[in-house]
């Protein structure tokens, strides 16, 4: 049988881990954004969304920080070291709240594999893009761009002018 915690760190817990979620739903949105943005070739509105994901990102990790730390607290309180997982400090927590944490715990986990997923789509399309453009270019000006690899895999083309060899890494 567990014991009953402290309401309030228990609410506040709850309470950040809502306000966590929201920040990473509202990062989702940006991010569907994003990809509407790329698929309607619109650069403008890209550079204005990616600006508006950096600002998101910053809010969901600040959100994230705050949850960790009333996590280390609630775990204090359980005599537990600070840095105890929260799923492992579910079981502290008393039978009527342990569901509603739960669930929004599910429910971050989800969100988080939509993030990654919406986040690899569209850095696949901007690299597919970018590829597009330069192959268009190639075409255009095919003696002046060399496509090459360096040690590490990256891209990079070299572009040859009249004084030498100008390199640029993509």
């Amino acid at each position: 049988m567990n014991k009953p915690i402290n309401s309030p760190t228990w609410k506040s817990l709850a309470n950040a881990l809502r306000l966590e979620l929201q920040e990473y739903g509202a990062l989702l949105n940006l991010l569907n954004e994003q990809q509407g943005g790329i698929l309607g070739r619109d650069p403008e509105n890209l550079i204005n969304l990616n600006l508006s994901i950096e600002k998101q990102i910053e809010m969901t990790n600040s959100m994230r920080t705050n949850r960790v730390k009333i996590t280390g607290a609630l775990a204090l309180d359980e005599e537990r070291p600070q840095s105890t997982p929260i799923g492992d400090l579910l079981d502290d927590l008393p039978d009527s709240v342990r569901p509603l944490l739960e669930a929004l715990i599910d429910d971050i986990r989800a969100i988080l594999d939509k993030l990654r997923t919406r986040a690899r789509q569209n850095q696949m399309l901007l690299s597919r893009a970018r590829e597009l453009t330069e192959d268009i270019l190639q075409t255009l000006q095919p003696q002046e761009r060399i496509k090459t690899y360096g040690a590490g895999g990256k891209l990079s083309y070299k572009t040859g002018k009249a004084g030498g060899c100008i390199e640029a890494n993509v």
